[in-house]
Protein backbone atom coordinates (compact mmCIF):
# COMPACT_ATOMS: atom_id res chain seq x y z
CA UNK A 1 0.00 0.00 0.00
CA UNK A 2 2.79 2.68 1.01
CA UNK A 3 4.88 1.39 -2.01
CA UNK A 4 2.04 2.12 -4.64
CA UNK A 5 1.21 5.27 -2.74
CA UNK A 6 4.87 6.65 -2.93
CA UNK A 7 5.65 5.27 -7.00
CA UNK A 8 2.14 7.25 -7.27
CA UNK A 9 3.45 10.17 -5.62
CA UNK A 10 6.78 9.61 -7.93
CA UNK A 11 5.32 11.29 -11.00
CA UNK A 12 4.85 14.12 -9.89
CA UNK A 13 7.20 17.10 -10.55
CA UNK A 14 9.63 18.14 -7.65
CA UNK A 15 8.31 21.43 -7.71
CA UNK A 16 5.01 19.66 -6.63
CA UNK A 17 6.81 18.05 -3.86
CA UNK A 18 8.12 21.25 -2.27
CA UNK A 19 4.63 22.96 -2.41
CA UNK A 20 3.24 19.82 -1.18
CA UNK A 21 6.01 20.22 1.89
CA UNK A 22 5.57 23.87 2.45
CA UNK A 23 2.03 23.96 2.40
CA UNK A 24 0.76 20.84 3.67
CA UNK A 25 3.34 18.73 5.50
CA UNK A 26 5.21 21.16 7.24
CA UNK A 27 2.10 23.04 8.60
CA UNK A 28 1.01 19.30 10.37
CA UNK A 29 3.86 18.44 11.30
CA UNK A 30 5.02 21.63 12.81
CA UNK A 31 1.91 22.96 13.97
CA UNK A 32 -0.19 20.17 14.01
CA UNK A 33 1.25 17.24 15.31
CA UNK A 34 4.05 18.95 17.00
CA UNK A 35 6.46 16.51 16.24
CA UNK A 36 8.93 16.06 18.71
CA UNK A 37 9.06 19.86 19.19
CA UNK A 38 10.41 19.62 22.91
CA UNK A 39 12.99 17.76 21.95
CA UNK A 40 14.32 19.68 19.21
CA UNK A 41 13.69 23.01 21.05
CA UNK A 42 16.18 21.50 23.98
CA UNK A 43 18.93 20.61 21.46
CA UNK A 44 18.82 23.84 20.38
CA UNK A 45 19.36 25.74 23.77
CA UNK A 46 22.10 23.37 24.17
CA UNK A 47 23.60 23.26 21.30
CA UNK A 48 23.56 27.40 20.70
CA UNK A 49 23.34 29.21 23.94
CA UNK A 50 25.05 31.89 22.09
CA UNK A 51 21.74 32.87 19.74
CA UNK A 52 18.84 34.96 20.36
CA UNK A 53 15.37 32.95 21.08
CA UNK A 54 13.90 34.34 17.64
CA UNK A 55 17.32 33.21 15.96
CA UNK A 56 16.85 29.51 17.47
CA UNK A 57 13.10 29.93 16.38
CA UNK A 58 13.99 30.35 12.88
CA UNK A 59 16.79 27.39 12.90
CA UNK A 60 14.36 25.09 14.61
CA UNK A 61 11.46 26.28 11.62
CA UNK A 62 14.00 25.38 8.77
CA UNK A 63 14.99 22.29 10.08
CA UNK A 64 11.50 21.30 9.97
CA UNK A 65 11.03 22.36 6.62
CA UNK A 66 14.33 20.43 5.60
CA UNK A 67 13.08 17.60 7.12
CA UNK A 68 9.76 17.64 5.26
CA UNK A 69 11.84 18.54 1.76
CA UNK A 70 13.90 15.31 2.90
CA UNK A 71 10.91 13.20 3.09
CA UNK A 72 8.77 14.07 -0.57
CA UNK A 73 12.21 14.40 -2.20
CA UNK A 74 13.32 10.75 -1.29
CA UNK A 75 9.67 9.80 -2.81
CA UNK A 76 11.07 11.83 -5.37
CA UNK A 77 14.05 10.13 -6.13
CA UNK A 78 11.94 6.64 -7.41
CA UNK A 79 11.25 8.39 -10.94
CA UNK A 80 14.47 10.81 -10.76
CA UNK A 81 16.10 9.53 -13.72
CA UNK A 82 20.74 9.37 -13.37
CA UNK A 83 21.32 12.24 -15.16
CA UNK A 84 19.15 14.25 -12.92
CA UNK A 85 20.36 13.25 -9.54
CA UNK A 86 24.24 13.96 -10.70
CA UNK A 87 22.71 17.50 -11.40
CA UNK A 88 20.59 17.61 -8.18
CA UNK A 89 23.74 15.77 -5.82
CA UNK A 90 27.63 17.18 -7.19
CA UNK A 91 30.25 15.13 -5.20
CA UNK A 92 33.91 16.76 -5.71
CA UNK A 93 37.15 15.04 -4.62
CA UNK A 94 35.99 11.97 -6.52
CA UNK A 95 39.22 11.01 -8.02
CA UNK A 96 41.10 10.73 -4.81
CA UNK A 97 38.23 8.76 -3.23
CA UNK A 98 38.34 6.11 -6.60
CA UNK A 99 42.20 6.70 -6.41
CA UNK A 100 42.24 5.30 -2.66
CA UNK A 101 39.28 2.55 -3.63
CA UNK A 102 41.62 1.14 -6.46
CA UNK A 103 44.53 1.21 -4.09
CA UNK A 104 42.92 -0.77 -1.35
CA UNK A 105 39.66 -2.38 -2.46
CA UNK A 106 37.20 -0.49 -0.40
CA UNK A 107 36.08 2.88 1.29
CA UNK A 108 34.11 3.96 4.22
CA UNK A 109 31.74 6.93 4.14
CA UNK A 110 30.87 8.46 7.05
CA UNK A 111 27.73 10.66 7.19
CA UNK A 112 25.10 12.47 9.12
CA UNK A 113 21.24 12.57 9.04
CA UNK A 114 22.11 16.20 7.39
CA UNK A 115 20.71 17.84 4.50
CA UNK A 116 19.07 14.68 2.02
CA UNK A 117 21.15 12.09 3.71
CA UNK A 118 19.02 9.72 1.78
CA UNK A 119 19.83 10.96 -1.56
CA UNK A 120 23.90 10.63 -0.72
CA UNK A 121 23.43 6.76 -2.37
CA UNK A 122 23.69 8.20 -5.63
CA UNK A 123 27.60 8.60 -5.06
CA UNK A 124 27.51 5.05 -6.73
CA UNK A 125 27.27 6.79 -9.81
CA UNK A 126 30.52 9.12 -9.24
CA UNK A 127 32.53 5.57 -7.80
CA UNK A 128 34.86 3.71 -10.32
CA UNK A 129 32.74 0.81 -12.15
CA UNK A 130 32.54 -2.59 -10.21
CA UNK A 131 32.40 -1.30 -6.97
CA UNK A 132 29.16 -2.68 -4.47
CA UNK A 133 27.43 0.10 -2.47
CA UNK A 134 26.48 -1.32 0.87
CA UNK A 135 24.26 0.93 3.08
CA UNK A 136 24.61 0.31 6.76
CA UNK A 137 20.85 0.71 7.92
CA UNK A 138 18.92 -0.55 11.20
CA UNK A 139 15.40 -1.56 10.65
CA UNK A 140 12.56 0.21 11.73
CA UNK A 141 9.83 -1.03 14.17
CA UNK A 142 7.23 -0.71 11.32
CA UNK A 143 7.65 -3.25 8.89
CA UNK A 144 5.71 -1.53 6.46
CA UNK A 145 7.80 1.49 6.30
CA UNK A 146 10.81 -0.53 6.65
CA UNK A 147 9.80 -1.83 3.81
CA UNK A 148 9.03 1.15 2.30
CA UNK A 149 12.32 2.84 3.01
CA UNK A 150 14.32 -0.17 1.59
CA UNK A 151 12.28 0.04 -1.68
CA UNK A 152 13.99 3.84 -1.97
CA UNK A 153 16.87 3.12 -0.93
CA UNK A 154 17.29 0.15 -3.61
CA UNK A 155 16.44 2.68 -6.36
CA UNK A 156 20.49 4.17 -6.69
CA UNK A 157 21.44 0.65 -7.16
CA UNK A 158 23.30 -0.02 -3.58
CA UNK A 159 22.96 -2.71 -1.08
CA UNK A 160 21.02 -1.98 2.50
CA UNK A 161 22.51 -4.10 5.35
CA UNK A 162 21.38 -4.12 8.46
CA UNK A 163 24.24 -3.30 10.66
CA UNK A 164 24.30 -6.50 13.08
CA UNK A 165 25.51 -8.34 9.32
CA UNK A 166 28.03 -5.60 8.05
CA UNK A 167 30.97 -7.27 9.33
CA UNK A 168 30.07 -10.56 7.49
CA UNK A 169 29.12 -9.40 4.39
CA UNK A 170 32.30 -7.22 4.49
CA UNK A 171 34.34 -10.54 5.20
CA UNK A 172 32.11 -12.21 2.35
CA UNK A 173 33.01 -9.26 -0.21
CA UNK A 174 37.07 -9.55 0.32
CA UNK A 175 36.99 -13.23 0.33
CA UNK A 176 35.21 -12.78 -3.40
CA UNK A 177 38.03 -9.80 -3.91
CA UNK A 178 34.72 -7.89 -4.54
CA UNK A 179 35.97 -3.78 -4.10
CA UNK A 180 32.91 -2.09 -2.01
CA UNK A 181 32.08 0.75 -0.28
CA UNK A 182 30.30 1.30 2.88
CA UNK A 183 27.32 4.08 3.59
CA UNK A 184 27.04 4.86 7.87
CA UNK A 185 24.88 7.16 9.58
CA UNK A 186 27.44 7.82 12.12
CA UNK A 187 25.28 10.67 14.28
CA UNK A 188 22.86 8.57 16.29
CA UNK A 189 23.38 7.81 19.90
CA UNK A 190 25.26 4.90 21.45
CA UNK A 191 24.61 3.89 25.10
CA UNK A 192 26.94 5.22 27.45
CA UNK A 193 28.25 1.84 28.65
CA UNK A 194 29.51 0.83 25.48
CA UNK A 195 30.74 4.22 24.22
CA UNK A 196 34.54 4.60 23.77
CA UNK A 197 34.91 7.94 22.29
CA UNK A 198 34.06 11.32 23.47
CA UNK A 199 34.10 14.82 22.57
CA UNK A 200 33.27 18.28 23.07
CA UNK A 201 30.34 18.93 20.71
CA UNK A 202 28.04 21.92 19.95
CA UNK A 203 29.31 22.56 23.91
CA UNK A 204 28.10 19.21 25.26
CA UNK A 205 29.99 16.40 26.11
CA UNK A 206 28.95 13.61 23.27
CA UNK A 207 29.34 9.67 22.84
CA UNK A 208 29.73 8.50 19.65
CA UNK A 209 28.99 5.01 17.23
CA UNK A 210 32.88 4.35 16.65
CA UNK A 211 31.69 1.10 14.59
CA UNK A 212 33.05 3.30 11.19
CA UNK A 213 36.49 3.84 12.49
CA UNK A 214 36.46 0.05 13.51
CA UNK A 215 35.48 -1.49 10.13
CA UNK A 216 38.03 1.21 8.81
CA UNK A 217 41.21 -0.14 11.05
CA UNK A 218 40.17 -3.63 10.45
CA UNK A 219 39.89 -3.96 6.93
CA UNK A 220 42.50 -0.99 6.17
CA UNK A 221 39.90 1.10 3.87
CA UNK A 222 39.81 5.09 3.58
CA UNK A 223 37.48 6.73 5.75
CA UNK A 224 35.85 10.05 3.91
CA UNK A 225 33.06 12.58 5.91
CA UNK A 226 29.91 13.40 3.12
CA UNK A 227 30.29 17.24 4.27
CA UNK A 228 26.96 18.28 2.74
CA UNK A 229 26.01 21.88 1.40
CA UNK A 230 22.30 22.56 -0.14
CA UNK A 231 23.45 24.91 -2.54
CA UNK A 232 19.13 25.49 -3.86
CA UNK A 233 16.22 24.19 -2.92
CA UNK A 234 16.67 20.24 -4.23
CA UNK A 235 19.95 20.89 -4.72
CA UNK A 236 23.25 19.58 -3.10
CA UNK A 237 27.03 19.67 -3.39
CA UNK A 238 28.60 17.03 -1.00
CA UNK A 239 32.77 17.56 -0.57
CA UNK A 240 34.59 14.44 0.23
CA UNK A 241 36.84 15.04 2.68
CA UNK A 242 39.32 12.43 3.80
CA UNK A 243 39.32 11.37 7.36
CA UNK A 244 41.66 8.76 6.95
CA UNK A 245 43.88 8.35 3.91
CA UNK A 246 45.67 4.93 5.94
CA UNK A 247 43.41 4.17 8.95
CA UNK A 248 45.66 1.35 10.39
CA UNK A 249 48.38 3.52 11.27
CA UNK A 250 45.80 6.36 13.36
CA UNK A 251 45.33 6.09 17.24
CA UNK A 252 42.23 4.77 18.67
CA UNK A 253 39.32 7.28 18.76
CA UNK A 254 41.27 9.64 16.03
CA UNK A 255 39.31 8.74 12.99
CA UNK A 256 35.78 9.20 15.56
CA UNK A 257 36.76 12.15 16.76
CA UNK A 258 37.81 13.74 13.19
CA UNK A 259 34.51 12.80 11.95
CA UNK A 260 32.91 14.62 14.61
CA UNK A 261 34.69 17.84 14.34
CA UNK A 262 33.82 17.53 9.98
CA UNK A 263 30.26 17.44 11.57
CA UNK A 264 30.28 20.32 13.94
CA UNK A 265 31.53 22.63 10.71
CA UNK A 266 28.89 21.40 8.66
CA UNK A 267 26.25 22.02 11.16
CA UNK A 268 27.86 25.18 12.27
CA UNK A 269 27.82 25.98 8.57
CA UNK A 270 23.58 25.56 7.70
CA UNK A 271 21.93 24.41 11.01
CA UNK A 272 19.00 24.10 9.72
CA UNK A 273 20.03 20.71 7.72
CA UNK A 274 20.62 18.93 10.55
CA UNK A 275 18.24 16.78 11.89
CA UNK A 276 17.54 18.24 15.32
CA UNK A 277 14.82 15.29 16.02
CA UNK A 278 16.67 13.16 17.67
CA UNK A 279 17.27 13.25 21.35
CA UNK A 280 21.14 13.53 20.64
CA UNK A 281 22.03 14.27 24.59
CA UNK A 282 19.86 11.72 26.55
CA UNK A 283 22.88 10.10 27.82
CA UNK A 284 25.64 11.05 29.76
CA UNK A 285 28.71 9.85 30.43
CA UNK A 286 29.32 6.98 32.35
CA UNK A 287 31.50 7.53 35.07
CA UNK A 288 33.48 3.85 34.66
CA UNK A 289 34.19 3.43 38.84
CA UNK A 290 32.13 0.22 38.66
CA UNK A 291 34.89 -1.43 36.19
CA UNK A 292 38.16 -0.92 38.36
CA UNK A 293 40.50 -0.55 35.18
CA UNK A 294 43.34 0.71 37.73
CA UNK A 295 43.38 -3.58 38.21
CA UNK A 296 42.83 -4.09 34.54
CA UNK A 297 45.58 -2.60 32.39
CA UNK A 298 45.66 -4.53 29.24
CA UNK A 299 46.61 -4.31 25.31
CA UNK A 300 44.88 -5.50 22.63
CA UNK A 301 45.14 -9.22 22.90
CA UNK A 302 44.29 -12.41 20.16
CA UNK A 303 42.51 -13.76 22.52
CA UNK A 304 40.87 -12.83 26.49
CA UNK A 305 39.26 -16.03 28.59
CA UNK A 306 37.26 -13.98 30.71
CA UNK A 307 35.29 -15.84 34.02
CA UNK A 308 32.51 -14.68 35.75
CA UNK A 309 32.92 -14.91 39.34
CA UNK A 310 30.46 -14.10 42.05
CA UNK A 311 30.99 -15.69 45.52
CA UNK A 312 32.78 -18.41 43.96
CA UNK A 313 36.12 -18.61 46.09
CA UNK A 314 36.24 -22.25 46.31
CA UNK A 315 35.44 -22.59 42.89
CA UNK A 316 38.30 -20.72 41.94
CA UNK A 317 40.78 -22.40 44.12
CA UNK A 318 39.03 -25.55 42.35
CA UNK A 319 39.03 -25.27 38.51
CA UNK A 320 41.29 -22.01 38.28
CA UNK A 321 44.33 -24.19 38.33
CA UNK A 322 43.48 -25.80 35.43
CA UNK A 323 42.80 -22.41 32.99
CA UNK A 324 46.06 -21.06 33.75
CA UNK A 325 48.28 -24.29 33.59
CA UNK A 326 46.08 -25.25 29.89
CA UNK A 327 46.14 -21.14 28.58
CA UNK A 328 49.58 -20.06 28.86
CA UNK A 329 49.51 -18.53 25.18
CA UNK A 330 51.46 -15.65 23.49
CA UNK A 331 48.94 -13.52 23.13
CA UNK A 332 45.82 -14.62 25.55
CA UNK A 333 45.57 -13.44 28.67
CA UNK A 334 43.60 -14.86 31.77
CA UNK A 335 40.75 -12.52 33.02
CA UNK A 336 38.19 -12.91 36.20
CA UNK A 337 36.15 -10.18 36.15
CA UNK A 338 34.29 -9.92 40.13
CA UNK A 339 30.59 -9.71 39.91
CA UNK A 340 30.30 -8.06 43.04
CA UNK A 341 31.47 -10.69 45.72
CA UNK A 342 31.42 -10.62 49.29
CA UNK A 343 33.33 -13.49 50.06
CA UNK A 344 37.09 -13.58 50.12
CA UNK A 345 37.45 -13.79 46.13
CA UNK A 346 39.23 -11.29 45.92
CA UNK A 347 41.90 -11.80 48.30
CA UNK A 348 42.34 -15.66 46.90
CA UNK A 349 42.98 -14.28 43.29
CA UNK A 350 45.29 -11.73 45.15
CA UNK A 351 47.38 -14.24 47.20
CA UNK A 352 47.11 -17.55 45.24
CA UNK A 353 46.83 -16.60 41.06
CA UNK A 354 48.83 -13.32 40.98
CA UNK A 355 49.16 -14.00 37.02
CA UNK A 356 45.44 -13.85 36.24
CA UNK A 357 44.02 -10.14 35.97
CA UNK A 358 40.86 -8.95 37.72
CA UNK A 359 38.05 -6.65 36.63
CA UNK A 360 35.82 -5.73 39.62
CA UNK A 361 32.47 -4.78 39.49
CA UNK A 362 30.58 -2.53 42.39
CA UNK A 363 27.73 -5.61 42.78
CA UNK A 364 26.20 -8.62 41.25
CA UNK A 365 25.12 -7.11 37.52
CA UNK A 366 24.12 -11.05 36.55
CA UNK A 367 25.83 -13.22 34.06
CA UNK A 368 24.11 -10.97 30.94
CA UNK A 369 25.61 -7.52 32.08
CA UNK A 370 28.51 -8.82 34.11
CA UNK A 371 30.00 -10.24 31.15
CA UNK A 372 29.33 -7.27 28.80
CA UNK A 373 30.61 -4.71 31.03
CA UNK A 374 33.66 -6.47 31.43
CA UNK A 375 34.28 -7.12 27.71
CA UNK A 376 33.55 -3.54 27.37
CA UNK A 377 36.73 -3.10 29.40
CA UNK A 378 38.91 -5.32 27.24
CA UNK A 379 40.21 -5.36 23.83
CA UNK A 380 40.83 -9.01 21.51
CA UNK A 381 39.77 -10.54 18.70
CA UNK A 382 38.21 -13.20 20.33
CA UNK A 383 36.88 -13.66 24.11
CA UNK A 384 35.89 -16.71 26.07
CA UNK A 385 33.64 -16.86 28.15
CA UNK A 386 34.13 -19.45 30.67
CA UNK A 387 32.12 -20.45 33.92
CA UNK A 388 33.95 -20.44 36.97
CA UNK A 389 32.87 -24.49 37.70
CA UNK A 390 35.00 -25.35 34.61
CA UNK A 391 37.83 -27.35 34.34
CA UNK A 392 40.05 -27.29 31.00
CA UNK A 393 42.15 -29.78 29.44
CA UNK A 394 45.24 -29.27 27.28
CA UNK A 395 44.91 -27.96 23.89
CA UNK A 396 41.25 -26.74 24.26
CA UNK A 397 42.11 -23.04 23.20
CA UNK A 398 44.01 -23.48 20.70
CA UNK A 399 41.81 -25.95 18.75
CA UNK A 400 38.88 -23.49 18.81
CA UNK A 401 41.26 -20.69 18.07
CA UNK A 402 42.66 -22.26 15.05
CA UNK A 403 39.01 -23.33 13.52
CA UNK A 404 37.83 -19.61 14.02
CA UNK A 405 40.87 -17.94 12.18
CA UNK A 406 40.57 -20.28 9.62
CA UNK A 407 36.71 -20.12 8.87
CA UNK A 408 35.82 -16.44 8.77
CA UNK A 409 32.20 -17.09 8.90
CA UNK A 410 31.88 -18.51 12.43
CA UNK A 411 31.25 -15.86 14.86
CA UNK A 412 31.58 -18.55 17.76
CA UNK A 413 32.18 -21.94 18.83
CA UNK A 414 32.59 -24.24 21.62
CA UNK A 415 33.90 -27.23 22.90
CA UNK A 416 32.38 -30.61 23.51
CA UNK A 417 31.52 -30.08 27.58
CA UNK A 418 31.69 -32.87 29.83
CA UNK A 419 30.15 -33.71 33.34
CA UNK A 420 32.88 -32.82 35.95
CA UNK A 421 30.88 -35.04 38.36
CA UNK A 422 30.62 -37.63 35.94
CA UNK A 423 33.24 -37.49 33.57
CA UNK A 424 31.97 -39.94 31.17
CA UNK A 425 29.02 -38.73 30.24
CA UNK A 426 28.31 -35.47 28.78
CA UNK A 427 27.07 -32.28 30.73
CA UNK A 428 23.65 -30.49 30.52
CA UNK A 429 24.64 -27.15 29.86
CA UNK A 430 26.01 -27.40 26.06
CA UNK A 431 26.87 -30.91 25.59
CA UNK A 432 28.06 -31.32 21.86
CA UNK A 433 26.70 -28.40 21.09
CA UNK A 434 22.72 -26.44 20.87
CA UNK A 435 19.95 -26.45 18.57
CA UNK A 436 16.27 -25.21 18.98
CA UNK A 437 13.18 -26.71 18.44
CA UNK A 438 10.23 -25.19 16.62
CA UNK A 439 8.70 -24.37 20.22
CA UNK A 440 11.71 -22.81 21.24
CA UNK A 441 13.11 -25.23 23.75
CA UNK A 442 16.61 -25.97 23.39
CA UNK A 443 18.17 -29.12 23.35
CA UNK A 444 21.93 -30.37 22.46
CA UNK A 445 24.14 -33.66 20.83
CA UNK A 446 24.15 -35.37 23.89
CA UNK A 447 21.29 -34.06 25.79
CA UNK A 448 17.13 -34.09 25.51
CA UNK A 449 14.42 -33.28 28.19
CA UNK A 450 17.24 -33.53 31.07
CA UNK A 451 18.36 -37.03 30.38
CA UNK A 452 22.46 -36.71 29.42
CA UNK A 453 23.89 -39.89 26.98
CA UNK A 454 27.47 -41.23 27.98
CA UNK A 455 30.53 -40.41 25.39
CA UNK A 456 31.13 -42.75 23.35
CA UNK A 457 32.72 -40.42 20.78
CA UNK A 458 29.26 -40.05 19.23
CA UNK A 459 29.13 -36.44 18.97
CA UNK A 460 33.37 -36.28 17.77
CA UNK A 461 32.61 -34.57 14.46
CA UNK A 462 32.44 -30.70 13.87
CA UNK A 463 28.97 -29.70 13.49
CA UNK A 464 26.96 -26.30 12.79
CA UNK A 465 24.53 -25.61 15.81
CA UNK A 466 22.15 -23.31 16.43
CA UNK A 467 23.88 -21.95 19.79
CA UNK A 468 26.92 -22.33 21.98
CA UNK A 469 26.86 -22.95 25.55
CA UNK A 470 27.74 -19.94 27.97
CA UNK A 471 29.51 -22.70 30.15
CA UNK A 472 32.46 -22.77 27.65
CA UNK A 473 31.83 -20.38 24.49
CA UNK A 474 34.44 -18.28 22.07
CA UNK A 475 33.15 -15.19 20.21
CA UNK A 476 34.80 -12.92 17.87
CA UNK A 477 34.85 -9.69 19.85
CA UNK A 478 33.69 -7.52 17.54
CA UNK A 479 30.55 -9.14 16.78
CA UNK A 480 29.49 -9.83 20.44
CA UNK A 481 29.68 -5.83 20.48
CA UNK A 482 27.64 -5.18 17.48
CA UNK A 483 25.23 -7.34 18.31
CA UNK A 484 24.88 -5.44 21.74
CA UNK A 485 26.65 -8.37 23.71
CA UNK A 486 23.81 -10.64 26.10
CA UNK A 487 20.63 -9.12 26.64
CA UNK A 488 20.92 -7.43 30.43
CA UNK A 489 17.26 -7.72 31.00
CA UNK A 490 17.47 -11.54 31.23
CA UNK A 491 19.98 -10.89 33.69
CA UNK A 492 21.38 -14.98 33.53
CA UNK A 493 19.63 -18.36 31.86
CA UNK A 494 19.38 -18.56 27.93
CA UNK A 495 21.11 -15.24 27.31
CA UNK A 496 23.81 -17.19 25.12
CA UNK A 497 21.18 -18.81 23.22
CA UNK A 498 19.52 -15.27 22.48
CA UNK A 499 22.94 -13.83 20.99
CA UNK A 500 23.41 -16.81 18.85
CA UNK A 501 19.83 -16.66 17.41
CA UNK A 502 20.84 -12.92 16.78
CA UNK A 503 24.16 -13.99 15.14
CA UNK A 504 22.31 -16.59 13.17
CA UNK A 505 20.20 -14.05 12.10
CA UNK A 506 22.70 -11.57 11.22
CA UNK A 507 24.09 -14.59 8.39
CA UNK A 508 27.09 -15.84 11.12
CA UNK A 509 27.40 -19.46 11.67
CA UNK A 510 28.19 -21.31 15.48
CA UNK A 511 30.22 -24.29 15.43
CA UNK A 512 30.93 -27.72 17.67
CA UNK A 513 34.45 -28.36 17.54
CA UNK A 514 35.00 -31.45 19.72
CA UNK A 515 38.32 -32.11 19.31
CA UNK A 516 38.26 -29.66 22.46
CA UNK A 517 37.34 -31.09 25.73
CA UNK A 518 35.99 -29.13 29.07
CA UNK A 519 34.58 -30.47 32.09
CA UNK A 520 31.86 -28.48 33.60
CA UNK A 521 30.16 -28.95 37.38
CA UNK A 522 27.03 -27.23 36.14
CA UNK A 523 24.21 -25.33 38.83
CA UNK A 524 27.40 -23.63 40.41
CA UNK A 525 25.31 -20.42 40.70
CA UNK A 526 21.77 -22.03 41.45
CA UNK A 527 21.30 -25.46 41.39
CA UNK A 528 18.82 -26.90 38.25
CA UNK A 529 16.28 -27.67 40.82
CA UNK A 530 15.99 -24.30 42.33
CA UNK A 531 12.75 -21.64 41.63
CA UNK A 532 14.99 -19.02 40.60
CA UNK A 533 16.26 -20.97 37.48
CA UNK A 534 12.73 -22.07 36.75
CA UNK A 535 11.94 -18.03 36.61
CA UNK A 536 14.73 -17.29 34.85
CA UNK A 537 14.67 -20.33 32.18
CA UNK A 538 10.71 -19.87 31.27
CA UNK A 539 10.76 -16.24 31.76
CA UNK A 540 13.75 -16.26 29.07
CA UNK A 541 12.68 -18.44 27.08
CA UNK A 542 9.49 -17.11 26.05
CA UNK A 543 11.54 -13.59 25.58
CA UNK A 544 14.02 -14.76 23.33
CA UNK A 545 11.28 -16.12 20.83
CA UNK A 546 9.33 -12.86 21.06
CA UNK A 547 12.65 -11.29 19.91
CA UNK A 548 14.04 -13.49 17.69
CA UNK A 549 11.39 -15.70 15.71
CA UNK A 550 9.96 -13.82 12.61
CA UNK A 551 6.00 -14.94 13.72
CA UNK A 552 6.45 -15.89 17.31
CA UNK A 553 2.53 -15.74 17.80
CA UNK A 554 1.61 -19.00 16.96
CA UNK A 555 4.62 -20.68 18.93
CA UNK A 556 3.54 -18.17 22.21
CA UNK A 557 -0.22 -19.60 21.67
CA UNK A 558 1.07 -22.95 22.35
CA UNK A 559 3.27 -21.92 24.59
CA UNK A 560 0.63 -20.65 26.72
CA UNK A 561 -1.00 -23.82 27.73
CA UNK A 562 2.17 -25.75 27.40
CA UNK A 563 3.88 -23.86 30.49
CA UNK A 564 0.70 -23.84 32.84
CA UNK A 565 0.60 -27.98 32.10
CA UNK A 566 4.23 -27.63 32.98
CA UNK A 567 2.94 -25.46 36.30
CA UNK A 568 0.21 -28.02 36.84
CA UNK A 569 3.38 -30.88 36.72
CA UNK A 570 5.39 -29.12 39.27
CA UNK A 571 2.14 -29.08 41.71
CA UNK A 572 1.70 -33.09 41.24
CA UNK A 573 5.88 -33.54 42.27
CA UNK A 574 4.70 -31.12 45.10
CA UNK A 575 7.04 -28.34 43.61
CA UNK A 576 5.01 -25.52 44.84
CA UNK A 577 8.10 -23.15 43.94
CA UNK A 578 8.38 -24.11 40.72
CA UNK A 579 4.98 -24.36 39.67
CA UNK A 580 4.55 -20.06 41.51
CA UNK A 581 7.81 -19.70 39.47
CA UNK A 582 6.64 -20.51 35.92
CA UNK A 583 3.38 -18.80 36.40
CA UNK A 584 5.32 -15.22 37.80
CA UNK A 585 7.47 -15.91 34.53
CA UNK A 586 4.58 -15.64 32.55
CA UNK A 587 3.81 -12.57 33.88
CA UNK A 588 6.74 -10.75 33.45
CA UNK A 589 7.04 -11.61 30.30
CA UNK A 590 3.64 -9.97 29.22
CA UNK A 591 5.19 -7.08 30.98
CA UNK A 592 9.15 -7.01 29.86
CA UNK A 593 7.99 -7.80 25.69
CA UNK A 594 6.78 -4.34 25.77
CA UNK A 595 10.64 -3.15 25.31
CA UNK A 596 11.54 -4.91 22.70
Amino acid sequence: MLRALADALSRLSLTTHHRLADRLLYPLMYYGVRYRRRVVRKNLQMAFPEKTDQERKTIERNAYRQFCYTIVESIYGLRCSDAEMRQRVVFENMDEVNRLIAQTGGAIFMLAHFGNWEWMASIQQWVIPGVTELNVYRQLKSKAFDRLMLYIRAKRGGVCVEKQRILREMVRYRAEKQPVTIGLLSDQKPRPEVTRTWTTFLHQETGWLDGGEVLARKFGYPVFYLFITRTAKGYYHVDMRTLAAEPKSTAEGEITRAYAAALEENILAQPELWLWTHNRWKWKKVQRDDVQCTMYKGRHMKCNVIILNWNGAEMLRRYLPSVVAHTALPDVEVIVADNGSTDNSLEVLRREFPTVKTIVLDKNYGFAEGYNRAIDATEADYTVLLNSDVEVTEGWLTTLLDYMDAHPQVSAVQPKIRSWLNRNHFEHAGAAGGYLGWLGYPYCRGRRWGKVEEDHGQYDTIAEVDWTSGACMCVRTQVYKELGGLDAAFFAHMEEIDLCWRMRRAGWTLMCVPESTVYHLGGGALSYDNPRKTYLNFRNNLLMIYKNKQHPWGVLSLRFFLDYAAACFFLLQGKTGSAKAVIEARRDYRRMRRAY
